[in-house]
Order: C-alpha cells, then structure tokens, then sequence
C-alpha cells in the first residue's frame, strides 16, 4: 500500500543494517528504502524462508507490515525480533505497542509504552503518556457523538483523503474509470499510482451515483496524485503530488521520490496552470493541504528540518498570489515526537488532524483542536472518540459544520478495500471551546512553596481521574473541563516529584470565575528519607516483580520483557549496585531435571540483562529446582496450570551497594 504509507509521511527509521548479498534481499531492500512496502514484504518473506530469522530482517518485516498497515503481521515480526534481542531502537517499542493496540491488547500496549518511555524519557510521547494514563475513558467520555456509514463508491483499492468541492466530493483512487487498477498497476491485484476523482453530492452532502470520475486537465500524471483543499468558489486547487513537474521526477540525494504540494487553477472546467509551491524541496516532504476559512492560511504537514516529530502540522500565510510566508510550527500542542498530518480546519476554526504520538485507540486517530485558543494556557487537542476512531488508522477528515455531516479516511475492518471513505453524521457537539477552564495556582500547604513543574490531577467528585496536566514553572496550571457545567464539585490532588500524592482538595466550580486563577494548597504526608543509612542493604527497598516461564522451557517470553526492562533501568541509574538472580521449577518432572532447567533460566535471565549491557560481574546466580515453591503444589499434589506457573520463575534481589553510593530507589 505504497500511497497510504507515503501520504502519511513514514519516515523509515533503519534499526539494524544489512549487508545485503541475496538478490532477493537486496530487492527486498529496494523496495524498503523506496517506501514500496508491499514488495519489499514479499522479498522478505522469501528470504525468511529461504535463510530463517534474524534480527534486521524481522525488523525490516514489521516496519514494512506496519507501514503498511497489516498490524497483526507486524505484531508477530516485532515480537519475534525482541525475543532474540531486546535491545533495540525505542521506535520499535512505540509501534509494537501500536500494533497490540490494534489487536485491543491495551494493557500489554501500555506495558511496552513504559518501556519506550524509559528509553526516551525526554521524548514529547513520554509525557504524554504520563498525563494520561486513563486516556481509554477520557476517550470512551468523548465517544458516541457521531454515526458512521461506509460508502457504495469505495472499490477493493485504496479510496481515501476527501475534499469538498462545489456540488462533488474529491478524493484520491487507485482504480482506474474502468475498474482497473490504477496507473502501473501493480502485483497481484494490488493498486497502481493515485489520480484524483470527483464524485457529484447534493446540497445535503448526500453522495449521487456510486462511480467517480478522474478530475479533468494536468492534475493526474504518471505519479501519485492525493488529499486536495479547494477554495469556495471552486477556482483554485492545492494538492499532494509526488515531486513529479513538467514531467520531471525530483528526486533526494539518495534517489528517492518524495511529496510535494501544488497549486492548480480551474479553467473552463479543466484543471491547469500546475505550480509547485515554493516552500517545498526534494529533500522532505510537504503535503496535505487545508485552508483556513478566510483562505489566507495554508496548513499542511511537514517532514523537514525543525520538524519535532516525523511528519508536523505547519502553517504559511498566503500573502498574495503565489507569495507565501516562512512555514512555521503549528504548536507543541499538537506537533509530536511521531506523526501528525491530513489537516483540516471547519469554518469556525476547528482544526481536525490525525496523529498516532498520542494516547489514542490505536494507529492514527483523528484529534480536534480549537485554533480560536491557540495562544492560551488551555490550548489543547482531544481525541474524538468512537466510532469516527478505531483500533486502525483513521485520517482526512472532514466537515461541514451547517450540516454536520462529512467524510473521513480509515482502513477498519469490514471495509471494501485497503483504505475506504466513510461518511457520518455528528449527533453532537464535542465542545472543544467550553467555557469551562479552571486556572490555578499551586502551592504546598506548609510553606507556601509554588509547586512547580508537577503533575495536577483533575478528579470528579467521586475521586475518578478526569485529566492530568503538569504546571509550569511559577505553579500555574489549567484544565478546560469540556463540560459547561455551572456548580459543579470537582477534587484536585497533586504528585511531588513524581512520588508523594497530596490528599483532595475540593473545588466548587463557578463558569463566572473562570478567568480567575484559583490558588490551591496541597497537603503531603511528611517525606520519608528512603535512604537514611548508607550502609543500609537497599534489598528492602527494591521490589522486582518476579519472570514467569513456559512448563519445561527456559526460554524467555516477550510478554516478560517489561519487567526485565524495569530492573535494567534500575541498574543502569544505579552503577554500583549487585544483583543476585535466583530461579525455579515447579514440582512436575524429576529433582534432578528441575534442578538443571532452574539453572538454565538462571543463566537465560542473566544473558537477558548482559544483552542490555550490563556487566556481568554484576550479576550473581543461583538455581533452585523444585526447593523452594511458593504454594504447596508440591510432587503429586494436584494444582492448577495457574499454580503450578507461579513456581516457574527468576526472582531479583539486590545484595550488595558500596559505602556512599546513592541508589534511585522507584
């Protein structure tokens, strides 16, 4: 699904790389670097076959599958490569727990999402995560407020990326006007190159027909053609083109072909007068067009240098006919460490896009963000929910807010082809611009001290977290309630350093006092100083959770990782601290069996840490067998599968610190 994964701007992190001798796997790597994921899959998959599994290659197998959005296959590629070796880039991390989320597997997504977190602890995707922990029921509180309904023109290629025109529905296709697939046609059935089609709608945005045509004039060429953002009276067009001009490819250094937007005018009813616009390079990708209402801005997004993320929203005022501004960055509160793009601004300044570098449903969910705020405290952007978002990519959305009716882009289950066109109706209004923001100041109930730069908690009347956000340096905080509620009773609670909850403060919420700051003194529980004595053995002060192993093997299990990675970190901010390793059996198969096989996970759980690079001196093991079990499923006891698992196990404890050494205690 070359387009998709081009339009969403992948910019192909390289984890590991090869030195590629195979033909099929030099193809294979072709097809890689040219974004072409489809084929490099089945060029990988033949050289899997032919020469078995490695590292680079199983990599190279999920990043093409998730690129291409199959995250089942790439869940299995990406497991498979963290269980040979799990030390690896953090991206990977990030979109493995992106394809368990697409597989609803929340709760081992947040797992590897705290691993990636302690890999990146500076990345914009940690703090995020970290203020929202309960972002499934801040997003199950914004769902419901639409309904959603396939439509009978999509075909079994990609359809995708609508825009309105006058009286029709713009979109890119890979089908050709016979059925067929697109230009170049590619493999097994498999989509060409995009043009742009028009379909006719009514004055209700009701779609009329079920075929669309290829838009008339110079627009569609040889190359990709996507996601266009026409003026209203139908004149002028900016769309996504690979960097193809007067029938030129432009290429990178390293020869690939990337994105550009460009700008067509409407002549007697044919598209012509093709310009490139003069912010774009061959060396990035621009692309995504929307206008503001006014038609005086250009939203777009942007893979450049000074992108945060791999693809920004940015912004260029159009300043005159073919005059542009400098791009700029739309906001940290929108733009990620990953990726946000397909933009798209209603008349009342509402800026919808997709982004998959927040807490979201699962791949690319659809945000929306109030421009009217952006320069205020409060200025953020809200997931809106389900059904418009799924355990899939969701993106190109669009709407008409007089009607309240628009289309979106989403590869979900149940569609007609790879990606489809969707059409829905907004039951209600998702209030982004709620007058319900409450402005604060935070101090420490003792000394008065401003608290700043922690976390504030935001908590409903029942002690349910609703939000999270963190102050700034002089304590001042904000929450937009998105709930216009007068004489409501909310808690607040805050977290010092990251470690000691404040009890509840009350607070009575008042829509007329919303411009007020309210100051709000924490109480804490007196600290406690973990580490009053050196020489003190910290081994009470560390709790590891104990790994768990398959019957018979000593193998370890992906799912285990996370708890293997949390005493890596540990060791890692503690240089001078030993550890001692101690594993078991349960009590099936002889003492003698048991005793060998504990002793293999010993050395197992140690090769694990020693991958991560930690020195080996620094570990100590020991095996039990049978010895030492944790319930009584001992020989010819009859337990559980359950039971017996809890005795199959590597257990942590730490043994040794140096005199005056400091250990970072979680």
């Amino acid at each position: 699904m070359l387009l998709k994964k081009l339009v969403i701007l992948c910019i192909v992190l390289s984890c590991v790389s090869v030195v590629a001798q195979d033909p099929i796997l030099e193809r294979g790597d072709a097809y890689y670097e040219g974004f072409v994921y489809s084929k490099a899959i089945r060029s990988y998959e033949k050289v899997l076959k032919k020469k078995g599994p490695s590292v680079p290659l199983l990599l190279k197998l999920g990043n093409s599958y998730y690129f291409n959005s199959s995250f089942q296959q790439a869940e299995k590629y990406y497991r498979e490569a963290i269980e040979i070796h799990a030390d690896l880039d953090p991206e990977i991390f990030f979109r493995f727990a992106h394809t368990l989320k697409a597989g609803r597997k929340y709760k081992e997504a947040n797992e590897w999402m705290e691993v990636f977190s302690r890999e990146k602890p500076n990345d914009s995707r940690t703090r995020i995560y970290y203020e929202s922990m309960n972002y499934l029921e801040e997003i199950k509180r914004r769902s419901g407020r639409y309904s959603v309904e396939p439509q009978d023109f999509n075909t079994k290629y990609n359809d995708f990326g609508p825009a309105f025109g006058q009286r029709q529905l713009i979109f890119a296709s890979g089908i050709n006007s016979d059925g067929s697939a697109g230009k170049v046609a590619g493999v097994d059935g498999e989509a060409g190159y995009f043009d742009l089609y028009a379909i006719p709608v009514n004055s209700s945005l009701d779609v009329m027909g079920a075929k669309a045509y290829p838009l008339v004039g110079d627009i569609n060429t040889k190359l990709h053609e996507s996601t266009p953002a026409i003026t209203a009276d139908g004149t002028t067009m900016y769309f996504t083109r690979n960097n193809y001009y007067k029938g030129k490819r432009g290429k990178t250094e390293d020869g690939r072909v990337l994105l550009k937007i460009y700008k067509a005018t409407k002549v007697l009813g044919k598209w012509g007068d093709i310009k490139e616009l003069p912010f774009c390079s061959d060396e990035y990708s621009v692309a995504h067009p929307a206008l503001s209402p006014d038609e005086k801005t250009l939203y777009f997004a942007y893979s450049g240098p000074g992108a945060l993320g791999q693809s920004d929203i940015y912004y260029v005022t159009i300043d005159g006919e073919d005059s542009y501004s400098f791009p700029k960055n739309l906001s940290t509160k929108i733009n990620t460490d990953g990726r946000e793009s397909f933009p798209f601004v209603t008349k009342s300044n509402l800026l919808f896009y997709a982004s998959d570098g927040k807490q979201g449903l699962g791949a690319l969910d659809i945000y929306v963000a109030d421009l009217n705020t952006i320069g205020e405290t409060y200025f953020e952007a809200f997931n809106v929910g389900a059904p418009i978002n799924s355990v899939r990519d969701d993106f190109a959305f669009v709407l008409d807010e007089e009607l309240d009716k628009g289309f979106f882009s989403s590869n979900r289950e149940g569609g007609q082809g790879e990606d489809d066109i969707y059409g829905f109706t907004r039951t209600e209004v998702l209030n982004v611009k709620c007058a319900g923001i409450i402005k604060g100041i935070a101090k420490d109930a003792t000394d008065f001290v401003l608290l700043s730069n922690e976390t504030i908690i935001l908590l409903d009347v029942n002690g349910n977290e609703l939000e999270r956000v963190t102050s700034d340096e002089n304590g001042n905080f904000a929450f937009n309630l998105n709930e216009c509620r007068d004489d409501a009773m909310y808690n607040f609670k805050a977290i010092l350093n990251n470690q000691k909850e404040s009890e509840n403060v009350p607070f009575l919420y008042k829509k007329d006092q919303k411009d007020i700051p309210v100051e709000l003194r924490f109480e804490f529980e007196k600290e406690m100083n973990l580490i009053e004595d050196v020489e003190k053995d910290i081994t009470d002060l560390v709790n590891f959770d104990p790994i768990y192993f398959d019957f018979g093997n000593a193998k370890i299990r992906p799912r285990e990782s996370p708890k293997l990675l949390k005493v890596i970190y540990f060791l890692r901010e503690n240089p001078n601290v030993r550890l001692v390793i101690s594993s078991h059996a349960d009590s099936r198969s002889g003492d003698e069996f048991n005793q060998k096989l504990s002793e293999r996970r010993a050395k197992a759980t140690k090769k694990y840490l020693v991958n991560w690079k930690i020195d080996p001196d620094r570990l100590t093991i020991v095996g039990y067998g049978e010895t030492k079990l944790t319930n009584q499923c001992t020989n010819d006891i009859r337990c559980s599968e359950a039971e017996h698992r809890l005795n199959r196990r590597s257990e942590f404890q730490v043994i040794e610190t140096l005199i005056g050494s400091s250990a970072n205690i979680e």
